[in-house]
């Protein structure tokens, strides 16, 4: 109301919808692709933003105020890291206040597998914050939104090679009666440009209307945010890789692939994937362990255990706390018979993630084999407790094999842990066969049954009776059991490996 005699009406306030509240312009810069990008920041308050952001420069200090733009941006960038001073400027002639601070992004890009892919997440996190609501669904009294104006945020990756094949653009807007959402892309071949817009045309939601905005926002909201997806490879890598696994397929075509199985195939391929990654120099030292510790995997499915242990060092000198990496070195060790260190990465692997059974199950192997029967025992109860490793039978298998090296009743060790499905999946007919139920017949049935897993499935077959062959003092049966393990070929098989160095202790006793 105007301070003036006569004066009784309200004045209109001036409409505020076309004011610039907030404009962020954010610059995501790669030195290189395997580096951790640097998060270029730049935030600019307008109006009474400006004067509330002067205020809490005020009253509070540096490091607050750190934090609390930190907080902003963490809710995007996970592992974002302050780097250097924050600086603040006067707009003159704007009634405005700029804030400039740089980050670090340490792990910013992450690995897609099956995408042959580099992943990092984005988000308009200015634009969020005015479309942002209370988590209650009933209201009787209108909900204050906050300042009418106009929202804005820039973000454009930078990179130091040309990352796309082409160039290309896409737009998304929704304009209602409470705002108007503008978002554009604008891809290069070695930068992309984010930009978005929020327009609030009013500072209160009637709770009549609460329903329909919330609606406009379910469609609006995922736009606010996304994943940027970068090639593990160069452009000529992909090609040169397309290459070679279109030589790889003529040759299976025409029956010459030196794979005996289709996961000796599949292994082929994720190894050429994985040699290729590693030489893309695009992979951070955290990807690189990943890819590291799956050529290694792939390399002992290939019988090339040699190598596939300086794969798996490498990766352990980059991260030596990297729970994945000591237990594939644990199994690596357990195929080339050096068990203590099998136990030794193993126990690692359980320290850094106790709820994974398949360390507890391969360190309890070595044990077996390195003449500690009881431990092995024990372990193999730890994973029992495990209602999973009941139902998949191969814990049950072993602690029958140990408890019989221990003298003691196999039977009686595994009746209560039989799996609990009405019809339990292989190999629970070679449980059977062990505790009497079953026989060999049978279980050599429920090998050939699937066509597809027939071979693994005689691997382990074989290998299995050959234990229980051993157990019984039959020396000469086991040994040719052993062999028939071998002659499937599945040298992916932990079993496959184990017959071979049965068959090479019974070979030596004669």
């Amino acid at each position: 109301m105007l301070a003036r005699a006569g004066e009784t009406a309200l004045l209109a306030l001036p409409d505020t919808t076309a004011d610039l509240r907030v404009e962020v312009n954010d610059k995501l810069v790669f030195a290189k692709i395997s580096d951790d990008p640097l998060l270029e920041a730049e935030i600019t308050y307008f109006g009474d933003m400006a004067e509330n952001v002067r205020a809490i420069l005020v009253g509070s200090s540096a490091e607050e105020f750190t934090r609390q733009m930190t907080a902003d941006y963490a809710r995007i960038y996970q592992t974002v890291e302050p780097v250097g001073e924050l600086r603040s400027e006067e707009v003159a002639d704007h009634n405005a206040l700029r804030i400039q601070r740089q980050f670090k992004l340490p792990r910013y890009l992450r690995l897609d597998e099956p995408q042959r892919l580099l992943l990092g997440d984005w988000g308009f996190f200015a634009l969020m914050q005015p479309l942002r609501l209370a988590d209650q669904t009933q209201r009787t009294q209108p909900l204050q939104l906050g300042y009418a104006g106009i929202y804005r945020q820039n973000l454009e990756f930078k990179f130091p090679e040309d990352i796309f094949r082409r160039e290309g653009s896409q737009n998304f807007d929704e304009v209602n009666p409470r705002f108007e959402m503008h978002v554009h892309h604008e891809g290069k071949l070695s930068s992309v440009r984010l930009t978005g817009e929020v327009r609030m045309l009013t500072e209160t939601l009637e709770p009549s209307d609460l329903s329909a905005h919330r609606e406009k926002l379910s469609k609006a909201w995922p736009r606010l945010s996304g994943t940027m997806t970068i090639p593990s490879l160069s452009l000529a890598q992909g090609e040169k890789l397309s290459e070679r696994l279109r030589a790889v397929a003529e040759e299976a075509r025409k029956g010459n692939s030196k794979a005996k199985t289709e996961a000796q195939a599949e292994a082929q391929v994720q190894l050429m994937l994985a040699q290729a990654r590693l030489a893309s120099g695009r992979l951070s030292a955290h990807n690189r362990v990943r890819v590291l510790v799956d050529q290694g995997v792939q390399l002992d499915h290939l019988s090339r255990a040699v190598e596939a242990t300086s794969s798996l060092e490498e990766a352990l000198a980059l991260e030596p706390e990297n729970g994945d990496t000591h237990a594939a070195l644990s199994v690596n060790a357990l195929m080339r018979r050096q068990d203590p260190k099998a136990i030794e990465h193993a126990s690692k692997a359980l320290a850094l993630a106790p709820n994974d059974t398949a360390p507890r199950y391969t360190r309890a192997i070595a044990q077996y084999y390195s003449g500690q029967v009881e431990p092995a025992r024990d372990d193999l109860l730890a994973a029992l407790k495990n209602r999973a490793d009941v139902d998949r039978s191969y814990a049950a298998l072993w602690l029958f094999v140990a408890t019989r090296k221990l003298g003691g009743d196999g039977v009686a060790a595994v009746r209560d842990y039989l799996p609990h499905d009405a019809k339990p999946a292989w190999p629970y007919s070679v449980l059977q066969m062990f505790n009497g139920s079953g026989t060999f017949e049978q279980a050599l049935a429920a090998a050939r049954s699937d066509k597809a897993a027939a071979s693994g499935r005689l691997c382990e077959l074989y290998f299995f009776l050959g234990q229980q062959q051993l157990a019984n003092g039959q020396p000469k049966q086991a040994r040719e059991s052993f062999q028939k393990s071998i002659d499937t070929g599945v040298s992916e098989f932990t079993e496959y490996a184990l017959a071979q160095r049965e068959l090479a202790v019974i070979t030596a006793a004669k």
